[in-house]
């Protein structure tokens, strides 16, 4: 199975029958006031990421999120979860991201993914944003 037509597949799954990925950039498949859900080709791999709003949040607030995704501490069948960040002050943004190799991709590990993301972020990367 090839990125597009997993995307077509998960889409037919969650009722969105025409999600398709643009030839370039991500799709944003779900989104509220708390965390924007993106999907994105990369190559041959899907990006998976949630943006979590964290204005003007503090260091030490974002280390149980740090500790929590620490290869170390996870179990065997956790994905590996990327943490970055982009902006700053008022406008800084956390990233979630997990990578979908073209091995792995099927719509099951999808889904894994995608509640893995959801529960890792509703339980250690809220910054006072309600969910």
């Amino acid at each position: 199975m090839n990125v597009a037509q997993l995307v077509a597949e998960f889409g037919q799954r969650r009722g969105l029958h025409d999600l398709a990925l643009p030839p370039r950039g991500p799709v944003v498949f779900s989104s509220d006031s708390s965390c924007s859900l993106l999907l994105e080709a990369e190559q041959e791999d899907l990006l998976l990421y949630a943006l979590v709003p964290a204005p003007y949040v503090e260091p030490q607030a974002v280390l149980p999120l740090l500790k929590a995704v620490d290869l170390r501490r996870q179990s065997p069948q956790a994905w590996p979860v990327q943490v970055g960040g982009r902006g700053q002050g008022a406008d800084f943004v956390l990233m979630l991201l997990v990578r979908l190799t073209e091995a792995q991709l099927n719509v099951q590990a999808l889904e894994d993914a995608l509640a893995g993301l959801l529960r890792l972020k509703q339980e250690h990367a809220t910054f006072g944003v309600t969910p």
